[in-house]
């Protein structure tokens, strides 16, 4: 089983644009398109996945992985055990800690999109993700046997920073330099202020991403204050839309 695409195929925030008959929705921050070849994507593919079927797919990409504890609310609980590919996604602890701490859970599904999407990171010379949680098992009550969602289901990933393979690296809350409420990519998307290399580097990377249709959600700064210092990249189960904002 493989569910790489090309990247290039769709960008969502500017579909019409593009010729793929889809349906935008755009309310406050929220801006979201309901492409009618949604099954198609790796997406749609990748929620939907079960547990035994994705454990199958880590194993056949040969992904370093070990079997989480109990963790309610979480399908496929794993941690990485090494990089995807040529790249690392880090919290910054020590190995010690990292087998306790709970938002290094990550469901098997968002670990598979992690996975295909390291062929952008690769593309932007990124050799570490700095993120700071997966797994948030205090958000919210999960009832027994209850799939969580987002971060109650560790299948968000809040990304802090890219660290590049020729040194230095991009801080979103230093670099972005976005406008709230406005939108990301396409057409109608303003210039950073100031625009700086780093700040375009950053939405390239955020709509090279949204190009590859891999996460449902991905927010940046310029969706509410709460994401000032970082990315949102989520993997949604049972929905038909994709969000960039």
């Amino acid at each position: 089983m493989s569910f790489r695409f090309s990247t290039g195929v769709f960008l969502f925030c500017i579909a019409v644009a593009l010729g793929v008959s889809a349906n935008t929705f755009k309310s406050g921050r929220n801006r979201a398109a309901f492409p009618n070849d949604v099954t198609s994507t790796p997406a749609y593919k990748i929620a939907q996945l079960d547990r035994k079927t994705c454990l199958s797919e880590l194993e056949r990409r040969q992904i370093s992985y070990q079997l989480a504890g109990e963790s309610p609310g979480v399908r496929t609980p794993v941690r990485l055990k090494g990089p995807l590919g040529r790249v690392r996604f880090i919290t910054g602890a020590s190995g010690a800690d990292r087998e306790h701490l709970p938002w290094e859970v990550l469901d098997c599904r968002l670990v598979l999109a992690l996975d295909e999407w390291t062929q952008t990171l690769d593309a932007h010379d990124v050799s570490e993700v700095v993120f700071s949680s997966g797994w948030r098992p205090a958000i919210k009550a999960v009832s027994d046997g209850v799939d969580g969602k987002r971060h109650s289901g560790a299948l968000a990933l809040d990304v802090h920073a890219f660290r590049l393979r020729s040194g230095g690296e991009l801080v979103v809350e230093r670099d972005f330099h976005g406008k709230l409420d406005s939108p990301v990519c396409g057409p109608d998307a303003p210039l950073p202020a100031p625009n700086t290399p780093e700040a375009r580097e950053l939405r390239s990377i955020v709509c090279s991403s949204a190009e590859m249709r891999l996460f449902q959600s991905i927010l940046t700064p310029n969706y509410d204050v709460h994401h000032v210092n970082h990315f949102h990249f989520e993997v949604t189960p049972n929905v038909r839309w994709f969000i960039l904002s």
